[in-house]
């Protein structure tokens, strides 16, 4: 084993540079294609990205209610689902105008972003060659274009390119404790990655979260308390930092029916094929041929406990009545594949470090990726076979980066089936609006008590209040926030006031300046908001979603916790450093 330099700044924009290469290479159907293209959910990202820039715009820091959703009454969109990629590509709707080519901004950094991630954790153990073989082989792996182009999940795509900083950051806290070197930027660093991942995609994060406890109790860490003390510390930090997403959903979990969402789907093992055959076998050839390392066993091992949990026998328990509430927040086990890929190539980079030879290396990145490439097409067949609506053909191995015609009659609007690209991305924008679409093709984040509108009130040019003795302020046609204005003669009793947002907690509504309290907003038949003046005179009436209850409670609880994470930080590494300050 020959000793690693990782702060050889040569190698590192080496690095860059081929990162940037392949990650220019996967999204060369986007680029030179300019449109944004359809995909079991990628339709969604380029709408809710221009809704989540006009919420910022408005002056909303952390957008969770779009008002333009679900025909316009509504929809509790970012109280639920995970704003991570759309914060990372909100500058990049700043740079270009077009939302099109944001987007494809925001990929790119996101898969340079990943395969840095991979070199970095791999330069743990191994050279600058086989460091750079491994962010390759990363990036190449077939789940990554999969689910780009064909599952079209960007959130949980950039949890997967998150998850090698967590386990780089986790790793070089577990190498530096036993020198009493631990220092505060891989305790940050720790903290940070995970927040990211929760912000980004909480079921990778879950997955990551299991492989990681597994990893630390087969090193036998789990038997130091200080280490164990420490990595809680930067736990509960993460947790603090995340808690603005992750809180509001558990304490709203019950005001939203979840659809098809809340179920678990399990996998098919022709779908491990997406890890690469090519990827596995040369795992599986460095761990026989360095079986006495005792990393690449407990790798291996972890490895083995999370494929059995994708077994027949393993999918069994995620049904059990115990844990079968839980694991259905998981919903599909394939999720997995995406952590699995980075132990994987972990192992690979643990290996490479008895390989002195980076001629050999490259030898054998190339040879795992033409044997990963010519099987993921059995995969893809399988794919095509079974569902045949997804936007993939894999008749030859390039066509893992060229999206090819869907078809599906539920989720595009009238006159857009069977279409693989945006051909006018501001006509799409409208023909969403004129229809009912809560962006989620199965139902989830439904306010309960509400019904599904009949018709458009964009359509239908219904105003966002009605009421007697009603008219809108110059500010009210803002959608985010409205203001009007009544005049109520003497002796009339007149009609509910009814704001044309559905009902769901945390909507604030002021009455002459005075907030109403929570049960005074009631709700219509249809769901939406209802208010009682039974005053005469002229009243002003300002409404907007001031976000779920109690946040000024829950910051400051998320404050208190980051405190306290910080100073047990201090507390164990004052306990563990070398003489002198340590960054």
């Amino acid at each position: 084993m020959h000793p690693v330099n990782r702060n050889n700044w040569k190698a590192q924009l080496i690095a860059m540079a081929v990162v940037i290469a392949v990650s220019l290479a996967i999204l060369l159907a986007l680029i030179a294609k300019g449109q944004w293209f359809y995909g079991a959910q990628a339709y969604r990202y380029h709408y809710l990205l221009g809704s989540f820039r006009e919420a910022v715009d408005a002056g909303i820091g952390y957008p969770r209610w779009l008002p333009d959703l679900m025909g316009g009454y509504g929809y509790p969109t970012f109280v639920y689902y995970q704003p991570g990629f759309f914060f990372l590509a909100l500058p990049f709707t700043y740079l270009f105008s077009d939302l099109v080519h944001a987007l494809t901004a925001a990929l790119l950094f996101m898969l340079a972003l990943g395969g840095m991630g991979m070199y970095m954790a791999a330069r743990q153990f191994t050279h600058a060659t086989g460091a750079i073989c491994c962010a390759v082989l990363f990036l190449l792996t077939p789940y990554i274009p999969f689910m780009l182009y064909a599952r079209g999940s960007l959130s949980e795509l950039l949890g997967v390119l998150l998850c090698p900083w967590l386990f780089h950051f986790m790793l070089r806290l577990q190498q530096q404790w036993p020198l009493r070197q631990v220092t505060w930027h891989s305790c940050i660093g720790f903290s940070l990655s995970g927040a990211a991942l929760l912000y980004s995609h909480p079921m990778v994060a879950a997955y990551a979260l299991m492989a990681i406890a597994a990893l630390l109790l087969l090193v036998r860490q789990c038997r130091n308390r200080g280490f164990l003390g420490l990595v809680g510390c930067c736990g509960l930090l993460a947790l603090a930092l995340s808690g603005a997403y992750w809180i509001p959903v558990l304490q709203l979990y019950d005001a939203a029916s979840w659809g098809r969402a809340h179920r678990i789907v399990t996998m098919d093992w022709p779908q491990l094929l997406f890890l690469g055959s090519g990827h596995l076998a040369f795992a599986v050839f460095l761990l026989l041929r360095f079986r006495n390392d005792r990393l690449m066993q407990a790798l291996a091992v972890v490895i083995t406990l999370l494929l059995l949990l994708l077994s027949p026998a393993g999918q069994g328990l995620w049904g059990h009545a115990l844990v079968a509430h839980y694991t259905a927040m998981l919903q599909m086990t394939y999720r997995v594949l995406g952590v699995l890929s980075v132990l994987l190539l972990l192992m690979v980079a643990r290996g490479m470090t008895y390989f002195a030879e980076p001629s050999r290396i490259v030898f054998w990145t190339l040879t795992a990726l033409l044997l990963s490439y010519g099987t993921a097409n059995r995969a893809a067949d399988f794919y095509q076979r079974h569902w045949p609506s997804h936007l993939f053909s894999y008749s030859r191995a390039l066509s893992l980066f060229a999206p090819a015609p869907m078809h599906d009659r539920h989720r595009l609007p009238k006159g857009w089936k069977h279409k693989t690209w945006f051909e006018d991305s501001a006509r799409y924008r409208e023909k969403i609006q004129s229809g009912i679409s809560n962006m989620t093709h199965t139902g989830e984040f439904f306010p309960k008590g509400a019904k599904v509108p009949r018709s458009s009130r964009f359509r239908d040019n219904i105003p966002y209040a009605r009421g007697d003795f009603l008219s809108l302020g110059s500010s009210g046609i803002a959608p985010y926030r409205l203001s009007m204005e009544l005049d109520i003669p003497d002796a009339t009793a007149p009609g509910p006031l009814v704001i044309h947002q559905y009902r769901f907690p945390g909507w604030q509504v002021k009455v002459d300046g005075v907030d109403l309290p929570p049960e005074a907003l009631h709700q219509t038949k249809e769901g939406f908001i209802a208010v009682d003046i039974a005053a005469s005179g002229k009243h002003t009436v300002a409404a907007w979603y001031d976000g779920p209850p109690g946040w000024r409670m829950r910051n400051l609880c998320m404050a208190l916790a980051a405190m306290v994470a910080l100073a047990g930080m201090r507390y164990i590494l004052r306990g563990n450093k070398r003489q002198g300050h340590v960054w």
